[in-house]
């Protein structure tokens, strides 16, 4: 007859094998999710983990990090770009830095950090501006994100043109999304804390939290570590993403710049569901200091994935109604949540935690996810499969969705673009510097192959007419081929009478304010220089002809 212990071992085993056997179950069904995802979706690699009650329960990596190489299989160790999951280390940083210092906290005004009183558009911003305004989007100025493109731009000199970016929404009463302005926290975090940004993620951080391969676009050696090709994709067809236009559009790093891979971020996951404590249960950061960033600080417009997911259309509700510090706040199914997504060119990310559940879920990936629709819905499954919830996507509706909840939007291929409109102007007409307070200059020149081309900083387009009077279509050319176009270049007359081109517009570089850039003096390159000398030489034969006739007479 069986006694009590023996009993209850055997209870125990059989318990544990049944829950063996439901995570074992729980995966399959995921990697048939995902496999099907990366196939109709078109995505060539794809990393995930997922940690519940402070332990690993999935972490894996999937399809090919280089697609011309079939052996170069993703793993769970394989670094993809996480774009603005990177907000989130910004912000627990400076947190970290405060709370070692104690000159300064949150709530300190920018003004008194930086010893600028004119770091804003007004005087509102300019003195009353906190870095809790900064971390949560409060400032109301919009994104102005193309500014990242000038090669002068570096983490000082960002807070000097600030300055010149109106405002489109009230203080502390809009949100408006901004890079910029997490810019401005890596570079104030660098000078409270006295050494670069990157180095004190990784010793403040990285090295605490375990995180051994996680790195920088910024600083990176592409050649030696293991890493996902980033990948544009364009109507069907893949383009790889630069590493050197990854490294300078990541410059400002704490929007933007982080590399990690699906192991070290679920260490990231465990510390945030811990309240601050890595893996071995040592406060990496104060008990109660990472609440902070995970609290409501500011209302946020409906987004673009939950504003399909209402019922009774869908069968479900997500809403994510709030911003912390480099976290989205609201609810899925009722369960409260922390998330945040990230978009880079080449790199897709997205981060999901239910503190409540001590249940964290990390994807990234490469190549493209329109309307963020795969990566939320790969989130919204993995969410009921380890919340114990009936999953409303299958392997067919990932594939069709938003059908049949949802009529599907009409495609987004690219119109193509008519390279045989001439401009109403000889190319003369448009060459020249032009210049803006905040974004500084544009560069407009001849090719040799008389095209016109603007330059502004490490980016180099080709402009192409369009229908509409001095409107010019910028297609990408060098580092930002088959990466970045411009939709519109529009020069500008000084009046409707003069004829004269006196200022670009560039209302793709934000539409809400587009940034005018004023003609300020003419370039000659050496792409033009046959035009110029014939124009000199001409005009010498001239001058002779006028001093002969003069003498003569």
């Amino acid at each position: 007859m069986m006694n009590l212990y023996t009993y209850c071992l055997v209870i125990l085993c059989l318990f544990c094998m049944a829950q063996t056997a439901g995570d074992d179950e729980i995966r399959q069904k995921v990697k048939e999710f995902i496999r099907k995802g990366l196939d109709c979706r078109n995505n060539p690699a794809l990393a995930i983990s997922v940690v519940k009650d402070g332990e690993i329960f999935f972490a894996e990596g999937f399809g090919l990090k280089n697609i011309s190489d079939r052996s170069s299989v993703v793993t769970n160790m394989t670094l993809f770009g996480i774009a603005s999951l990177s907000k989130a280390f910004a912000a627990t940083l400076l947190m970290k830095i405060l709370d070692a210092n104690k000159k300064f906290s949150l709530s300190s005004k920018v003004s008194d950090i930086l010893g600028k009183d004119d770091l804003f558009y007004d005087k509102l911003r300019s003195q009353h501006a906190t870095l809790e305004d900064l971390l949560a989007h409060r400032l109301g100025v919009p994104s102005n994100n193309n500014i990242r493109l000038d090669d002068s731009l570096t983490r000082e000199n960002l807070a000097g043109r600030l300055k010149y970016l109106k405002p489109a929404g009230g203080f502390r009463t809009s949100f408006y999304y901004n890079n910029l302005m997490y810019g401005l926290i890596t570079f104030i975090t660098e000078r409270l804390g006295g050494r670069k940004w990157e180095d004190m993620v990784t010793t403040e951080i990285f090295q605490p939290l375990g995180m051994t391969a996680s790195d920088f676009i910024t600083t990176v050696d592409w050649e030696k570590v293991d890493i996902a090709v980033g990948y544009i994709d364009r109507d069907g067809q893949f383009y790889e993403v630069p590493n050197e236009f990854s490294r300078l559009w990541g410059l400002l790093c704490g929007s933007g710049c982080v590399l990690s891979n699906a192991l070290d971020m679920a260490k990231w996951m465990m510390f945030h569901l811990s309240g601050g404590r890595n893996t071995e249960g040592v406060w990496v950061l104060r008990e109660g200091v990472l609440d902070e960033a995970h609290k409501k600080q500011q209302s946020v417009p409906s987004s673009t994935i939950s504003s399909y997911l209402t019922r009774p259309t869908a069968p479900v509700t997500l809403s994510e109604d709030n911003y912390g510090f480099g976290w989205k706040i609201g609810h899925y199914r009722g369960y409260p949540l922390l998330t945040h997504t990230g978009s880079n060119d080449g790199y897709r990310a997205m981060l999901t935690l239910y503190p409540n559940r001590k249940l964290g879920i990390f994807t990234a990936m490469t190549g493209d996810d329109p309307s963020y629709i795969f990566r939320s819905n790969l989130h919204n499954y993995v969410s009921d499969l380890y919340l114990n919830e009936e999953p409303w996507l299958n392997v067919s509706t990932i594939c069709t969705f938003p059908e049949p909840w949802h009529e599907k939007k009409p495609s987004t291929k690219r119109t193509p673009i008519d390279k045989n409109i001439q401009p109403i102007r000889a190319n003369d007409s448009y060459v020249g510097v032009y210049n803006n307070e905040a974004y500084g200059d544009i560069k407009i020149h001849i090719t040799k192959n008389n095209q016109l081309m603007a330059t502004y900083g490490y980016a180099n387009f080709l402009l192409v007419a369009k229908e509409t009077k001095d409107d010019f279509y910028a297609e990408g050319t060098g580092l930002l081929k088959n990466v970045k176009d411009i939709a519109t270049f529009r020069f500008v007359e000084k009046s409707n009478s003069s004829n004269i081109i006196n200022s670009l517009e560039v209302p793709s570089f934000e539409s809400q304010y587009p940034p005018v850039f004023t003609r300020r003096k003419t370039v000659v390159t050496n792409s033009s220089s046959s035009n110029y000398m014939a124009n000199c030489i001409a005009s010498a034969y001239l001058t002779v002809l006028l001093l002969v006739v003069a003498v003569t007479w």
